[in-house]
């Protein structure tokens, strides 16, 4: 996994997450 898809996976887990 790169460094940019860890970003969105991070951003895709704050947004399931509100």
């Amino acid at each position: 996994i790169s460094v940019l898809e860890g970003i969105l996976s991070a951003q895709l887990q704050i947004a399931l997450s509100l």
